[in-house]
């Protein structure tokens, strides 16, 4: 790969929590927030886990986040959102592994930056995450070379009462 941690054609890392919203409070290693539209005062919900140990992309360090978001009149997201440039020939495909399960392949949306990838079936994925112990993202940077980012996901029962306001029964 010549940038970045090598581990058979990929970079694994593993994800713990952290917010940065008003309102945050942690239930596990889930942390949950709401932000504020200055405009319309509408509130969105964000539950999200952080990669405790960061790695080079290209130049850079990051660590990327899973994230439920949950606004009005909206439906409830799940993306990854990576920090480094997801490869635009990738057309937005992931494979991904919840514990021991085969891995599938999605096709999500890149966000606007390039840099988030939302999952297709939020809904679905989040009941998936709320019975796993380990979720695993497969990704094209603009690097080439497939990463893999390890979420550690246990814990995301304890903001269900949220989900459920955001219609997700989990």
């Amino acid at each position: 790969m010549g940038r970045g941690i090598p581990f058979s054609a990929a970079v694994v890392a593993t994800v713990i929590a952290a917010a940065s919203w008003s309102s945050v409070w942690a239930a596990g290693e889930w942390s949950a927030g709401t932000s504020v539209d200055k405009m319309s005062g509408a509130k969105t919900l964000i539950i999200e886990r952080r990669a405790p140990i960061p790695f080079k992309a290209g130049s850079r360090t990051v660590r990327p986040r899973l994230a439920i978001q949950c606004a009005p009149k909206r439906p409830v997201e799940l993306f990854v959102d990576l920090d480094f440039p997801i490869a635009r020939t990738s057309g937005g495909k992931a494979r991904l592994k919840f514990d021991d399960k085969a891995p599938s392949t999605v096709t999500g949306n890149r966000s606007d930056d390039g840099t988030a990838l939302f999952l297709p079936g939020a809904p679905n994925l989040i009941r998936s995450l709320a019975k796993a112990k380990e979720f695993r993202v497969e990704v094209t940077p603009v690097t080439g070379t497939p990463v893999i980012v390890e979420f550690l996901v246990g814990g995301l029962d304890a903001h269900a009462n949220a989900l459920k306001d955001c219609g997700v029964k989990i």
